[in-house]
């Protein structure tokens, strides 16, 4: 039963936007997965996932959905942060994703390698020590 003007999903609606912006336990905003249930498992908030400024280790299977996951993760965090660059090592050479399909067009155009060699090609991290310099380069 439904109250009077009022229906499940505008109550829903009204509730998150009531609810406060997502923090950390030391009170930093969050920032999101790209995922609804991962946001909630990680912080136990809708809209938030992880603290700036932390580095996050993703483990799994081969083909579990860690490099999809990581994408998915930096679309979320693009549409936030919309004057911001978005890179991405994919230091495995092996995605083929549709990304534009995936996580929209104008995320997808946004999305740059850390480097490129010679030639204009992707040139992804071959150590920690290159990840980190291209860190502090970006």
């Amino acid at each position: 039963m439904q109250r009077s003007g009022s229906t499940n999903e505008e109550r829903v609606k009204k509730a998150i936007q009531r609810r406060p912006k997502p923090t950390s336990a030391k009170g930093a905003a969050l920032l999101p997965s790209g995922s609804t249930m991962l946001n909630l498992a990680l912080s136990d908030t809708l809209t938030g996932a992880f603290i700036p400024g932390t580095i996050v280790n993703v483990v799994g299977d081969s083909s579990s959905g860690k490099t999809l996951q990581s994408l998915f993760t930096l679309a979320a965090i693009g549409r936030a942060f919309p004057n911001y660059r978005l890179i991405h090592d994919d230091i495995e050479t092996g995605e083929h994703f549709n990304l534009p399909a995936l996580i929209g067009k104008d995320i997808a155009d946004r999305i740059e390698p850390p480097r490129v060699d010679g030639d204009g090609l992707p040139w992804p991290s071959e150590t920690i020590q290159d990840w980190r310099t291209t860190c502090v380069l970006a």
